[in-house]
């Protein structure tokens, strides 16, 4: 408890700082970017043989890009997801979750303000692979174990709020789409971006 307070006045604490020295940044109209994401994965639309299954969980993404215009990035990304637990009684297995994905990013700045709204639109590469971990309890289950992988849609939305010309700070969803072998692939998070400029 006490943990979480120092880390959310902290939090405050830095956004103050940078709201104070830096009012209204706005992002640069190119170059290189690095950004890193955290927040909660979802994993829906593939079923597993088993009685309860835990299909969401802390998730992290990284991605690195190209701001070509002030409207228009492209960038490539990797995501890890949380790791699908399934139980029969004790857990018996553990399916693990990640993908790679190209996009382009369009991105509409708000007014006169340091917000911007962005979309992407791409192509993923999802791999997963199913491990059972307690072979006498998944017994005369359909679990279909080993490693998947599928190439689909991948999408994001999201705002993105720079406190300084480099620096942003962004809310996002974004969504591998797979198949009924990977599942579809949802991160949602906060993160911080750096623009080289």
């Amino acid at each position: 408890m006490r943990k979480g307070f120092v880390l959310a006045l902290l939090v405050c604490l830095f956004c103050f700082i940078f709201y104070q020295t830096a009012q209204a940044a706005f992002p640069p109209p190119q170059g290189w970017y690095i950004e890193a994401n955290a927040g909660e994965s979802a994993i829906s639309s593939k079923s597993y043989d088993a009685p309860n299954v835990r299909r969401t969980g802390f998730g992290y993404n990284f991605n690195l890009g190209y701001k070509l215009t002030t409207f228009f990035s492209a960038e490539a990304g990797y995501t890890h997801y949380f790791p699908t637990r399934i139980y029969n009684g004790p857990k018996i297995g553990e399916d693990t979750h990640y993908s790679y994905d190209l996009s382009v990013k369009a991105s509409l700045p708000i007014s006169d303000s340091s917000v911007e709204a962005f979309a992407k639109l791409g192509v993923a590469r999802l791999l997963t692979n199913l491990r059972i971990t307690s072979p006498s309890f998944a017994t005369g289950l359909n679990l279909n174990p080993g490693t998947h992988n599928a190439t689909g849609l991948y999408m994001a939305l999201g705002l993105a709020y720079y406190f300084a010309p480099s620096i942003a700070v962004n809310i996002q969803w974004a969504r591998a789409d797979g198949n009924s072998q990977t599942g579809n692939l949802n991160l949602y998070s906060a993160g911080l971006s750096y623009n080289f400029g």
